[in-house]
């Protein structure tokens, strides 16, 4: 199955085989087939709230994989979501929505299942700096990170756990290449959105857009 850049980076973000794996908000599922054709975890479990997709992609995966046990769909709301087997280690991969969403579902999942094993592979639909600071007094720590580009957009991937070791950055840290000028194309556009709310809000930006600032010319 072929994957548009965003998925294909989330794709690629994943270097282990975990007994669960999340596809979060999965839309037509996609990314989450394409985890089970590369054996990522033994069960796949694709999760929305919208019941007609979760009834086409339930009928699609029953047609094409109809004695498989490796795959589960589920229509719920992720701030409900609870997880099974406490002693299994879990991906949940949310993409594709807002960052005020994604914090909201992060929080959630964690205080209803505080004796997992989860990790977190991210990427939401802007606020990253907002998202990563939650990350940060939640405790968590960062496994991996990167930049993609996808359709004229810019995305952050993060990928988090609170078993980890290494401090999560509020402007990103091994995610930039120095060498790759849409990073740099990125960082500037990210600078001037944080030029224009610091105008309105200095007092609440104008801090964030310093560390956007030292980070470009540190880097580029």
């Amino acid at each position: 199955m072929k994957l548009n850049n965003r998925l294909a980076a989330l794709s690629g973000m994943i270097t282990r085989r975990y007994k669960h794996i999340w596809d979060c908000c999965c839309d037509h599922g996609h990314l989450g087939m394409a985890l089970m054709q590369s054996g990522s975890a033994t069960t796949v479990h694709f999760v929305d709230v919208v019941n007609p997709l979760i009834d086409l992609l339930t009928a699609k995966l029953q047609q094409q994989h109809p004695d498989s046990d490796c795959w589960e769909t589920h229509c719920c709301d992720l701030n409900l979501l609870t997880l099974p087997e406490r002693s299994s280690d879990h991906l949940l991969i949310i993409a594709g929505v807002g960052g005020d969403l994604t914090i909201e579902f992060v929080k959630n999942i964690i205080a209803n299942n505080p004796h997992h094993n989860i990790e977190f592979l991210l990427c939401p639909v802007r606020h990253n700096a907002k998202v990563r600071q939650t990350l940060k007094e939640l405790g968590l720590k960062l496994i991996n990170e990167s930049i993609v580009y996808d359709k004229g957009l810019f995305y952050e991937v993060v990928h988090a756990s609170s078993r980890a070791q290494e401090d999560i950055v509020i402007t990103g840290s091994v995610m930039w290449d120095k060498l790759n000028p849409k990073h740099l194309q990125y960082l500037e556009k990210t600078i001037e959105h944080y030029e224009r709310a610091s105008r309105s809000s200095p007092e609440k930006y104008r801090k964030l857009l310093t560390s956007y600032q030292e980070l470009k010319n540190k880097l580029f």
